[in-house]
């Protein structure tokens, strides 16, 4: 930057800086996700008074991205509409030669030279491109630094990039990365640096770390910065990316890019704060000091600060000035006090505390030098190793909190360490609101299981969504987790092993469809496979710990999915830990009950109750919360008579205590100021008003804050408070981690990011109780817009991904009394459900947007509405009772008339033509010939092709079953008339009605003529049937089914075998019990009839199958038709089991007549012939049967079955 337009931009203020560069954030954001943002665009929406620096910066980063992608552009063209811009600095800072064309490509290239091989890139900052390379004449690897071609044509950061070599150069330090060479190629500089194998601090942060390493690590730290302080160099951007520890343990400060001679000795070059390139603000934000957030001169003390941050952030977990925005964060780092460290991880050492205090004064002068801290942490004796504390994670320490769970903790561990050894189990623990449940798992998880490398995830459960949101923990835990320090692992796990569950965790719907056409339905049984073998994979490579929050609240699916899991627990190194409350699940009969109890009585799993605290526990969580206090002994007692051990209860009383300075410290000692008893009244006396005297404190304005929040829910984003409350979004971060400080009601949870790139701060209540307190005082009419706006907002930072909080939107736009919006997203909510295999809840979201839409009046929309619910409702219902389901008869009854009342669609004839696959099922032939004539009229009105082709190849299918060929043929080519159909029309179908028409139309032609008789011209069309299906790259569980029975038509059993067992893995690994069925009916036909494939578990086959045959007739309906039935006669009668193969073919022949299903009964009457021949001696009844056979094969135009019963009739005339 030009020295005029440097020394404009060190004039702004610190929040106009902070500003500047949100803007640049934001436009950096836009080219790195592919789009080509327009500068001014962000100029017309920022305050006048930063526009010119703000272009200046814009202008710089919009010249480096479009050389980086090569895109050819004339500099005096692009920015000749802005009339602020400096043209002299244009001119020093982005020369002409920026305007490349895509030839001109050499400047991205690494820098060449014969001494350095690059081996690849490793990385790439605001200034320069970092390379491992290899030092051939040494042989060793190296670390080369060079600028980017363009920043090595700015004067400013060339000599930026000159001074660290020599700031480096100057220092001789072990844990200081060191300087081999400053070299230039083809006017290239570069930096040879020593080559570190090793992690960053900010790794270490993610994958835990002892303390006692951490302060010896920390040590080395300070002692490298007190060797550059003592030579004059203050570093000014320690952050835990600029601290690495090799493999050996050595600590290594790096990139003094930003470094400050403050005391230049002749032969050094000194810098002004002038001189620096990118103004006022160097460094990362969230590690700057109070003066360097001013823009004032950095010293010493300010890396003291910095460092001060990197240290609290690794013993608690969090950063001590948390934010998403610039500049809050900037403010809340000179203006606001951190939460002190003890507060967050109540086990440190009061040394260390007061330590880390002492780095993060306001005042520089206030704290201690780079020396002292060496001194300081020298002396410190660390309790971290014989404890077990793993400093990772903001809840790590919570363990160390935990009282008179010893037995408890006992079993937890005996079932952590069977899991590592191989033998998974479970643990579940109950108790009321309130009695540490949650606090005893995750603080176990935190510091047990990660410090033994369990992969760790953790899910919620929610009592707003409760039993409606499909597999909502385990998705929540899976999120997590691909956030935290196993996020690569597990998300390259999951795209590999489980891509339905990455796409739900990645609330893509898109994914979800494209997954479904190439892969089949995402039935409730394939999420079940994909999850175990996500959980085996990720065992296989580490121990996984599953902790579920809240499992009275948990949906069917997870229950199911848990369920499923625990069949295969015992071979997997999965420890699973639940916890629940005992009276709502035992009250309200919940699945999670039987669950729990099914893994108990199996010996996979361990149930805990956790009993309120007595006396001694009290004394003991005393001297864990306030060391060294001098508290007297009747406190312990008052304590456990006021709160009868609720620990909840127990926590709050004492932080009311502190609140009235009651309990305070005196000389680093807790003492009481006045004997608590004395308060009388004030004193609360249960948790309820507790928690109305802890909310009776809060301030107007926090009160009001904090009850918008409670409508999100127990976890919320401050960004979706703001926006919904139309405050500021920094100025609502510095409200709520003031409130995290001062009255201790929520807690920091993370920082996310919204699709826009936008970030936002996630919090949570510390428990539900509050949530729902502030929640139930909301006034009916101020709740309803709040969830209005609240909504609104969810609604438009998620974009496109607002599908994936379906329900959560639903439920807030009902809260709001929105009830159209509400049954909207219920309808996206039941569709997503249905799309997953998670039917029961789509069935139960379905009727919760019926009985809402109770509630509006009539109207042709409201029908409209109502026929979709109807019908996604009937197909879930089918799916989880049969169909044999009267919900869903119900359902579909209800659909139709709705399809009377509207004016006739594409849309209906996909509501249409499922009804009719429904009643064909159940073989309903009254009902399938009403639907037939309506799916042809709607056709004919449609009038495209493409309708005309899928209504005749629905009729086609319907009348060969009823035996009609003659019929058949004539719509067989009234559909074949349209000549144009094509495999794009059936994707059309696919995405409208998840049915191609084009493999069944080739099938049924190929039935058609294999029963005419003409069998080669079967075997070609269900070739085509196949090719089709391929070409659509869908799963060919339909196709191969029927390609099975052609085969038995053809009496092939081999090829029927193997077509078989093809579509029962397709329906397995759809969840098709339908398929299944009848694939497993002609696997058991072709072993024992065809004598092919393991001839010794023939008999097993068919065993298996009259197991799965119910008695109902509704529910038998899923085995097909009476083709199946004759099958499995046969085979019996092979078995020599003969009077069931007579009650089985008896059986098909009644079925069929019954629901006019009567293309096999010619065949079926020949078998049955051939059972009294054979079986019964009986040849008069035998030609009886073969010859009722004949006659109704002739009539049908049967070819086949008529050259059948002729053989067997010259056969029996014979005897």
């Amino acid at each position: 930057m030009s020295e005029s337009s440097s020394h404009i931009y060190e004039q702004l203020p610190a929040n106009q800086v902070a500003i500047v560069n949100q803007f640049c954030d934001q436009f950096e954001h836009a080219w790195r996700q592919g789009e080509t943002p327009a500068i001014g665009d962000y100029l017309s929406t920022a305050p006048a008074s930063v526009r010119k620096v703000l272009l200046h910066e814009l202008v710089l980063i919009d010249a480096t991205y479009r050389k980086q992608a090569s895109v050819a552009f004339d500099v005096s063209d692009s920015y000749q509409q802005f009339h602020d811009l400096d043209q002299s600095w244009l001119a020093e800072n982005i020369p002409t030669a920026v305007s490349i064309h895509p030839k001109d490509k050499s400047d991205l290239d690494p820098p060449m030279s014969t001494r350095y091989e690059i081996i690849n890139e490793i990385g790439r900052g605001g200034m320069g491109i970092v390379y491992q390379a290899r030092d051939r004449r040494l042989g060793r690897k190296v670390c080369l630094k060079s600028l980017h071609p363009e920043t090595s044509r700015s004067p400013e950061r060339l000599a930026r990039f000159r001074r660290e070599a020599r700031v480096v150069s100057s220092l001789n330090h072990p844990n200081i990365c060191t300087i081999y060479e400053f070299e230039e190629h083809d006017d290239r500089p570069y930096l040879v640096l020593e080559w570190i194998e090793g992690n960053t601090f900010r790794e270490l942060e993610r994958q835990g770390c002892d303390l006692r390493r951490l302060l010896g690590l920390m040590t080395q730290v300070a002692r490298a910065l007190d060797a550059a302080h003592a030579a004059g160099v203050v570093h000014r951007d320690i952050k835990p990316e600029n601290l690495m520890v090799r493999g050996d343990g050595l600590a290594k400060v790096l990139d003094f890019g930003l470094a400050r001679l403050v005391e230049s000795e002749p032969s050094n070059v000194s810098l002004t704060d002038d001189q620096t390139a990118e103004g006022a603000l160097l460094g990362t934000a969230k590690y700057m000091s109070p003066e360097q957030a001013r823009g004032e001169p950095a010293t010493a003390a300010s890396d003291v600060f910095s460092l001060g941050i990197v240290l609290y952030e690794l013993v608690t977990g969090r950063h001590p000035f948390p934010g998403a925005y610039l500049a809050g964060i900037l403010n809340a780092i000179v203006e606001t006090d951190p939460a002190p460290a003890l507060t967050v991880n109540s086990v440190l050492d009061p040394q260390l505390v007061t330590l880390v205090s002492r780095m993060l004064e306001k005042i520089p002068e206030d704290r201690p030098t780079a020396a002292d801290v060496v001194a300081l942490l020298g002396s410190i004796d660390s309790l971290a190793e014989d404890q077990g504390i793993c400093l990772s994670d903001s809840t790590t320490t919570t363990a160390q909190l935990i009282v008179g769970r010893e037995s408890e903790l006992q079993e937890i561990r005996l079932a952590c360490t069977a899991a590592e050894g191989g033998r998974g189990g479970a643990v579940f623990v109950s108790g009321e609101a309130g009695i540490g449940k949650t606090t005893l798992l995750k603080g176990f998880a935190n510091n047990v299981a990660r410090r033994k490398g369990f992969i760790f995830l953790h899910g919620q459960c929610s009592q707003r969504l409760s039993t409606s949101d499909a597999y909502l923990p385990v998705l929540d835990a899976l999120a997590r987790c691909k956030d935290g320090p196993d996020g690569r692992f597990v998300e390259e796990m999951l795209k590999s092993k489980a891509p339905a569950w990455e796409a739900l965790t990645a609330s893509s719907t898109d994914a979800l469809a494209r997954l479904s056409t190439e892969s089949g339905p995402l039935s409730q049984g394939r999420m079940k496979r994909e999850f175990r073998t996500l959980l085996s994979a990720l065992s296989q490579r580490r121990p996984v710990l599953l902790l579920l929050d809240d499992l009275h609240w948990s949906d069917a699916s997870t229950v199911d999915l848990l369920s499923y899991v625990g069949q295969d627990l015992q071979d997997m190194r999965l420890l699973i830990l639940g916890a629940y409350r005992t009276t709502e699940s035992a009250l309200e009969n919940h699945p999670f009950e039987r669950l729990r109890r099914d893994f108990v009585a199996r010996g996979q799993g361990r149930d805990s109750t956790l009993p309120f605290l007595n006396c001694d526990e009290i004394v003991l969580f005393l001297e864990r919360h306030f060391p060294a206090h001098r508290f007297p002994d009747s406190f312990a007692e008052f304590l456990h008579r006021r709160t009868e051990g609720s620990p909840l209860f127990l926590q709050g009383l004492v932080r009311y205590l502190q609140d009235r300075k009651v309990v305070t410290q005196e000389d680093d000692r807790w003492i009481l100021t006045q004997d608590p008893l004395t308060l009388g009244h004030e004193l609360p006396d249960s948790v309820a008003s507790l928690i109305d005297t802890t909310l009776d404190q809060l301030k107007e304005e926090d009160r009001h804050l904090l009850q918008a929040a409670s409508v999100q829910g127990s976890e919320f984003d401050s960004a979706v408070v703001a926006d919904a409350l139309e405050i500021d979004r920094a100025a609502a971060e510095e409200q709520l981690q003031r409130i995290e400080q001062v009255y201790g009601l929520i807690r920091t949870v993370e920082e996310t990011e919204y699709s826009d790139g936008k970030l936002t701060l996630r919090h949570a209540f510390v428990h539900v109780l509050f949530q729902e307190a502030l929640y139930a005082a909301i006034t009916p009419a101020r709740r309803a817009g709040w969830s209005l706006e609240i909504a609104r907002v969810l609604e438009e930072l998620h974009g496109r991904r607002a599908k994936g909080i379906a329900l959560e939107l639903a439920f807030l736009y009902e809260a709001a009394r929105d009830f159209p919006s509400a049954i909207e997203w219920l309808l996206q909510a039941a569709r997503q459900y249905v799309m997953i295999g998670a039917n029961c809840e789509a069935a139960e979201t379905c009727h919760r947007g019926l009985r809402l839409l109770e509630k509006l009046p009539p109207t042709s929309e409201r029908d409209q509405t109502e026929l979709e619910l109807q019908f996604t409702s009937g197909f879930a219902e089918t799916y989880v009772r049969g169909y044999g389901s009267s919900q869903s008869l119900l359902a579909y009854h209800r659909a139709l008339e709705l399809c009377e009342r509207q004016p006739p669609t594409k849309e209906q004839f996909s509501v249409l033509h499922g009804i009719w696959v429904y009643h064909s099922a159940r073989m309903d032939a009254e009902n399938v010939a009403t639907l037939e004539e309506r799916i042809v009229q709607l056709a004919n009105h449609l009038g495209l092709p493409c309708y005309h082709y899928a209504a005749n190849t629905t009729i086609v299918l319907s009348l060969m079953h009823q035996g009609k060929l003659e019929l058949a043929e004539k719509h067989l080519q009234l559909a074949q008339s349209v000549s144009e159909y094509s495999v794009d029309d059936d994707r059309h179908f696919i995405e409208q009605m998840c049915m191609p028409f084009g493999p069944a139309f080739h099938t049924a032609r190929s039935w058609l003529r294999q029963l005419q008789g003409r069998e080669e011209e079967a075997l070609a069309e269900t070739a085509t049937a196949v090719a089709w299906e391929d070409e659509l790259g869908v799963p060919q569980f339909q196709v191969s089914s029927w390609y099975a029975t052609l085969h038995y038509l053809q009496r092939n059993a081999g090829q029927a075998l193997y077509w078989a067992r093809k579509s029962i893995e397709f329906a397995r690994r759809a969840d098709f019990d339908h398929y299944l069925d009848m694939a497993s009916i002609i696997e058991a036909w072709a072993v024992e009839i065809g004598e092919v494939g393991d001839r010794l578990n023939r008999a097993s086959l068919v065993e298996a199958v009259l197991k799965d045959m119910p008695d109902n007739r509704d529910e038998r309906i899923r085995f097909g038709s009476p083709l199946q039935t004759c099958m499995l006669g046969e085979a019996l009668a092979s078995l020599g089991r003969h009077d069931e193969a007579r009650a089985a073919f008896t059986d098909s022949l009644t079925f069929g007549r019954e629901n006019n299903v009567r293309w096999w009964e010619a065949e079926t009457l020949r078998q049955l012939g051939l059972l009294y021949e054979q079986a019964f001696d009986n040849l008069e009844q035998a030609e009886a049967n073969v010859r009722e056979g004949l006659v109704l094969a002739e009539n049908q135009g049967a070819k086949l079955l008529v050259r059948r019963c002729l053989d067997d009739l010259k056969r029996l005339e014979a005897l």
